[in-house]
């Protein structure tokens, strides 16, 4: 049964062979293909739909620079999204935390 769940994963207790408690976070069968199914349908939205979408927005056109840009922003967001399905850097980033971090924390 699993103890946490968010739109990634979900989390389960867990106990390594020595008897030291662990959380599992385990990844959601099939997230990466859904995420790249949606961070495409939302790419190619805004190849064919960019201009229209910008009128509801503002009252003149998006000029072709910031339809760019915001091809950009997108596609920096999505590799950013990519990074958050990558749970050994997760892991590897936590260590760094607590190795880091967690020394100099009072209380």
């Amino acid at each position: 049964q699993a103890y946490a769940s968010a739109s990634l994963a979900q989390v389960y207790h867990g106990w390594l062979h020595n008897g030291e408690e662990v959380a599992v976070k385990v990844q959601r069968p099939g997230i990466r293909r859904q995420v790249s199914l949606d961070l495409c349908i939302l790419r190619r939205g805004l190849d064919y739909y960019g201009n229209t979408i910008s009128s509801w927005l503002s009252s003149s056109a998006m000029s072709a620079q910031q339809l760019d840009d915001l091809k950009e922003l997108l596609d920096a967001w999505a590799s950013g999204f990519y990074s958050e399905l990558n749970f050994e850097l997760e892991g590897e980033r936590q260590m760094l935390f607590r190795e880091k971090i967690m020394p100099n924390v009072r209380g």
